[in-house]
């Protein structure tokens, strides 16, 4: 019961609510997060441990908190399976996670949802769905015709199942016109995918863990919803916050879910009571491991000895860069690599990597806060977000300028960002449409060069869409924002 002060004559709605959000703010911090992180976690470990051999994926992006040990990551998105908006994203094809599951015949895909829901749409429909059209696809290019049903689970309507299954064909001439080999998977392809459902309220005790891939007529997908919309638990200092690991870049203040598991015993300590003494313990967590890093990274950059580790992946093809530095992957024969410089406190500190390792063969494209010129490359303000909505437009011209000079000298580029998957495909998306040919090979021939860079009467959303899910083949959670995908749009097609 909430009791204001006698002295209030009045209280209105608008003081109960910013009471209320006070009250919630103060239940529902990093704290009450990441213990409700915690405790689902116990329940991802169960399940973990009756299916000890099945390839095990965190849905980006709350998935990745719910455990410290992942096999790799996919990128299945809610909005896909919105009622009445649902659909299949050619830029979302997670081609891994179908490669996995026909090399492994089997896999297992961990998320979360808010709102009280048992499961989130990405597993109700937009898995069914990618499940669906992959299996006729593969069906029709391996036997010439598909008999693959949808498969959703019973709580979704026969109303949009029906629906969905109309759309289907669409979908999957899309995907067979998108120019994607898909000799590989052909190949591998012997039994459809399909999809079974784990959740708080499945009782595991009944759940036979000793199964044979062989003995199934279908490879399973194991889809796990840690979110417990049953949960009992409130205290006075914190409140179980169903799919807490949601939209944290609101709440997380830098920490990520590997740092968090890394220290967790020290973030939830027993001394630790509240939100504000989380805070505090994890912002000098945080202090001190960019001191760490900053230090290492110097280490490495001036030990001589350290140079037979700067491999640099020379196949994007599954193989994860080498070079303990400076993650990248290749794009095949293309002399472009992507990558992330978060290893790296200050672009300076990067130019000099540069400068001691790379400087005779490469340059780089940045994409930071800033636009400034280096000895070895050029960091670009990009960044995706709310204050810079028109930065790639606004600074995509100078891109290409600067990446034409440096591929026609012979020089790779690194196309460098904070995450390797974001800002910096939309820039080689770009790179790609204005100085490449289809069968991606620099244009040495300045003049050809220099009329495919003002004519761009050729490329379409399509012929952008393709350019991504090359990428997506090298670099597979490459998943650029909408915003910057509309603004490629906006520079091509305009």
């Amino acid at each position: 019961m909430l009791q204001f002060p006698s002295s209030s004559p009045m209280v209105d709605d608008k003081s109960i609510y910013r009471l209320s959000r006070k009250l919630k703010q103060n239940t529902q911090n990093i704290y009450a997060r990441l213990k409700s992180i915690t405790e689902d976690s116990e329940f991802v470990e169960t399940v973990f441990r009756l299916y000890p051999t099945v390839p095990k994926y965190a849905n980006l992006r709350c998935g990745l908190w719910y455990h410290a040990n992942f096999d790799s990551t996919c990128y299945f998105k809610s909005t896909d399976g919105h009622t009445y908006h649902w659909s299949f994203s050619l830029s979302r094809l997670n081609l891994h996670v179908l490669k996995t599951a026909l090399t492994s015949h089997c896999i297992m895909i961990v998320d979360s949802t808010r709102k009280g829901k048992l499961f989130p749409d990405s597993f109700s429909k937009t898995v069914p769905i990618w499940c669906c059209v992959m299996n006729r696809v593969l069906q029709l290019l391996k036997y010439g015709s598909m008999s693959s049903e949808l498969k959703l689970p019973t709580w979704v309507h026969d109303t949009e199942r029906v629906q969905i299954e109309e759309r289907m064909p669409e979908w999957i001439d899309t995907l067979l016109k998108s120019g994607i080999d898909f000799t590989e998977f052909v190949k591998l392809y012997e039994k459809p995918l399909q999809c079974v459902w784990i959740s708080r309220r499945t009782d595991l005790d009944f759940v036979d863990s000793s199964f044979s891939t062989d003995e199934l007529d279908f490879i399973p997908v194991f889809l796990v919803s840690v979110s417990d919309p049953d949960h009992p638990i409130k205290t006075t200092s914190w409140e179980y916050i169903q799919g807490a690991g949601d939209d944290h870049e609101t709440w997380s203040l830098g920490l990520t879910p590997q740092l968090f598991w890394e220290f967790k015993d020290a973030i939830l300590s027993p001394t630790v009571h509240n939100g504000e003494e989380c805070e505090q313990v994890i912002r000098e967590i945080l202090a001190n491991h960019r001191k760490q890093s900053s230090v290492s990274n110097m280490q490495h950059l001036y030990d001589s000895s350290s140079i037979s580790l700067l491999h640099i992946s020379k196949h994007g093809d599954d193989e994860a860069s080498l070079n303990p530095i400076l993650p990248s992957t290749k794009l095949n024969s293309c002399p472009l690599s992507i990558g992330h410089f978060s290893n790296f406190e200050k672009i300076e500190m990067l130019n000099t990597y540069f400068e001691s390792h790379l400087k005779e063969t490469s340059r780089f494209i940045c994409c930071h806060d800033y636009t400034q010129e280096f000895s070895c490359g050029k960091a670009f303000s990009i960044m995706d977000n709310k204050k810079n909505k028109r930065g790639l437009e606004d600074e995509l011209a100078s891109v290409l300028q600067y990446s034409e000079t440096q591929l026609a000298s012979g020089k790779e580029l690194y196309i460098l960002g904070r995450t390797g998957k974001n800002e910096e495909i939309a820039i080689v998306i770009a790179i790609l449409c204005s100085m490449f040919t289809e069968n991606y090979e620099f244009i040495h021939d300045k003049t050809s060069r220099e009329e495919t860079m003002r004519n761009f009467t050729n490329i379409d959303k399509q012929f952008i869409k393709k350019k991504l899910m090359f990428i997506q083949s090298f670099v597979h959670d490459a998943s650029p924002s909408r915003n910057l995908i509309k603004g490629l749009n906006r520079y091509f097609l305009s």
